[in-house]
């Protein structure tokens, strides 16, 4: 899934709450750009075998609240600039996030960064 929705800018909403995902490894850069998006819905998003989401949300600049509680990061090896440049996020759901895996300081570098609001 890298790149799958990535530079789709004019998007405002999307729903993926049905995706089958158990399969997936890769989702890194899978919205980055997607300047428009303000409405994201993941909720049964299976991540238990994925190792990189690195830039997964990057520059998702009108997203204004994102719920990943149901996200298993345990296996996760690069969240590197996960939420970089998400300046309108207000509201972020990661209780559950698990960053053991992460065993390089550059794989989660930069996960907030110009996240302002």
């Amino acid at each position: 899934m890298d790149y799958m929705f990535s530079g789709c800018g004019n998007i405002t909403k999307l729903d993926l709450s049905n995706f089958d995902t158990t399969g997936v490894s890769k989702m890194n850069f899978m919205f980055n750009g997607c300047k428009s998006l303000t409405s994201l819905y993941l909720t049964n998003f299976n991540t238990q075998k994925v190792l990189n989401m690195s830039h997964m949300f990057a520059n998702c600049q009108s997203l204004l609240s994102l719920d990943l509680e149901s996200f298993k990061t345990s296996g996760v090896k690069d969240m590197k600039s996960l939420f970089s440049n998400c300046n309108s996020l207000l509201s972020l759901n990661i209780n559950n996030f698990n960053a053991s895996s992460i065993k390089k300081l550059n794989s989660i570098s930069d996960i907030f960064y110009n996240c302002s609001s």
